[in-house]
């Protein structure tokens, strides 16, 4: 009986998608998508483009993988020097003294901080007053007094509390949600080594002084500097801290934060790397990839100021790829990757959307808010682009979660990313969604003829009902696209091995040498790389590009974990989607479209070595087992 009624609520369940399979029209397109699937996987196009071990293998075993394998370096110069450095730094001074800072810190009893806020803020009060009624110095600003109740309001609590600072944040649920399930702390750095100590004394001269210094410089200044203090601290005690911070507020911040916060965090990579507590990994696509920014450093010493400023900056946003590979090592970590770009992407919509409704008004506190957002991405033309990115990646959690909330946040996510496109009213952003949606369902079903007929489908039926959907018909008003100008050509053909540098000056200069006009139309991405670095500098691109597709395609079709299968297709689409965009447009005009393209071509490899140490480990155990 109970399997009968099981069967029943199945068949109930499945009645529509049943109805679909088994039609005739489903069905044939079907059959003929699985042939088409198997006349792919058995061609060559299959073992070039889902070849990557075999790609890793030849490196490893070509000539110069020889040359090292004699030489034997893992044993002779890398081992021994990370010996060396990692006994060197882990018995110097800085260490001992950094250790025991943190872990005075973590062991100080909440009253420590108590004490701590309510002295800053006595000063800082008695300061602003002494100053509001003095006639010698200049008017303070009336936010000095708001912080200062702030701190007072903060710390008078603290000081009946005994605990130490790491048994309060194991039992919040604030900082487990935030900063363990999402940036990645572990649990386990939280270690109370000795009992909860007050510590009011130092805490009183501390306070002291930072009280006494706001007569010079402002306390917000001053509660800004700790704050960069602790973050930086944290970055260093753990990267991916610094790493998943970064992914998060990387619609949110400024171009100049996401510098400083992966600057710090590659630091941090860096010194682990030398310790021996982290592993730094080079596969074929990595080797490019550094062949590229190395290139990139060498294009720009030759470029003008602003053109030098620009490769460091690429250069910094370039690190953001080794640092995923090479920092995100477990499937939990990668969920956390992609939780921070969907909360990031929750907070940026609601903004832009909240920028659109309240653009108008003259609310002071929505005024302020917007304008410290305004370096933001939410306020820059390429959100467009961030968005049709983020599509193929909701709709791919949404697919593979299984619990009710986060598929209603997920649903809630693609909606508001919907409202934001048909807010930006670009017709390039909306059919560039449309193609990365299409491209993220035949990667991702497999089912290429099927899915093909109904895109065509909602496409012709889209494009008759145009003029009858309002929003749609605004969005694709006649938009005139600027073609590429005859002088390009000329200069591209001129400098073709070596480039002219990067910058605008560059380019005026390059143009001003061949006797062209200056007045020139926006360029693609592959004619900027032209022009700038000549045709090895876009062949190298293209090859890092190919062993990044390599890798991906690897996941989608020779993974048996149906969660890679769908996570791989979306950054499939997200790829694809940017190079066909880099035909017509220039992708890297704006530094953060650059660092979001690194950022999924770093979760690709990410995937990747995954994949690859869970087989291992899997092996290694059924061997174990066969002993």
């Amino acid at each position: 009986m109970g399997n009968t009624v099981r069967s029943t609520k199945q068949f109930k369940g499945t009645f529509f998608k049943r109805l679909i399979r088994e039609s005739l029209i489903f069905s044939c397109l079907n059959k003929f998508s699985d042939r088409f699937v198997k006349f792919f996987s058995g061609s060559i196009f299959y073992l070039i483009f889902c070849g990557s071990d075999e790609t890793d293998i030849f490196f490893k075993n070509g000539f110069i993988g020889r040359i090292f394998s004699k030489i034997n370096t893992e044993k002779r110069l890398i081992r021994p020097a990370k010996v060396f450095i990692s006994n060197g730094v882990e018995k110097s001074h800085i260490v001992k003294y950094y250790r025991r800072i943190i872990n005075m810190l973590l062991s100080a009893a909440i009253r420590f901080y108590g004490i701590l806020f309510c002295i800053i803020g006595v000063y800082g009060t008695g300061i602003y007053l002494a100053k509001k009624f003095s006639y010698i110095t200049t008017i303070p600003n009336d936010n000095e007094l708001i912080w200062s109740a702030i701190l007072i309001i903060i710390g008078t609590p603290m000081l009946f509390s005994g605990k130490s600072l790491v048994t309060t944040l194991k039992v919040s649920r604030f900082f487990r949600l935030v900063f363990i399930n999402i940036l990645g702390i572990n649990e386990m750095y939280l270690k109370e080594q000795k009992k909860p100590q007050s510590y009011g004394t130092f805490a009183f001269v501390l306070g002291t002084i930072l009280g006494v210094s706001t007569i010079f410089i402002s306390l917000s200044s001053i509660i800004l500097s700790i704050l960069i203090t602790v973050l930086c601290a944290t970055v260093l005690f753990a990267p991916e801290f610094g790493l998943l911070l970064t992914i998060l507020l990387y619609p949110l911040a400024s171009v100049k934060l996401l510098a400083i916060l992966l600057i710090s965090s590659s630091i941090s990579f860096i010194l682990k790397v030398l310790r021996a507590k982290r592993n730094l990994r080079f596969k074929t696509a990595d080797i490019f990839v550094l062949l590229f920014m190395l290139y990139i450093i060498a294009v720009g010493l030759f470029s003008g100021n602003g053109g030098q400023v620009r490769a460091l900056y690429l250069v910094c946003y370039l690190f953001v790829y080794f640092l995923i590979s090479n920092l995100i090592v477990s499937e939990q970590l990668i969920r956390k990757s992609l939780y921070s770009v969907c909360l990031g992407a929750v907070a940026g919509c609601l903004l832009f959307i909240l920028h659109h409704i309240t653009s108008d008004s003259d609310n002071i506190f929505l005024d302020s808010l917007l304008y410290s957002l305004d370096s933001s991405l939410i306020n820059i033309d390429s959100f467009g682009y961030f968005l049709v990115m983020l599509i193929p990646i909701c709709l791919a959690l949404f697919k593979i979660r299984k619990r009710r909330s986060e598929k209603a946040g997920l649903l809630v996510l693609i909606v508001m990313t919907v409202v934001c496109i048909i807010i930006k009213e670009d017709s390039i952003i909306f059919t560039s969604a449309f193609i990365a949606v299409f491209i993220y369902s035949v990667f991702a079903f497999k089912k290429p003829i099927t899915i093909f007929a109904i895109f065509a489908f909602i496409f012709w039926a889209v494009y008759f009902l145009l003029p009858f959907i309002p929003f749609m018909n605004k969005i694709y008003i006649i938009n005139s696209v600027n073609a590429v100008n005859n002088d390009i050509g000329r200069l591209i053909f001129t400098f073709l091995l070596s480039g002219i540098g990067m910058g605008d000056q560059m380019l005026i200069s390059g143009l001003n040498r061949i006797g062209a006009n200056n007045n020139i139309n926006s360029l693609g991405l592959y004619e900027k790389l032209l022009t700038q670095g000549g045709i090895f500098f876009l062949a190298v691109f293209v090859l890092a590009v190919f062993f990044i597709l390599q890798r991906v395609f690897y996941c989608n079709f020779k993974c048996n974990n149906i969660k890679i299968n769908y996570i791989s297709a979306a950054f499939t689409a997200v790829i694809i989607m940017f190079l066909i965009l880099g035909i017509g447009y220039d992708m890297w005009e704006y530094l953060r479209i650059y660092m979001l393209f690194w950022i999924v071509c770093g979760m690709v490899s990410a995937i990747k070595n995954v994949h690859e140490r869970s087989v291992y480990l899997r092996e290694g155990n059924t061997s174990d087992e066969g002993i």
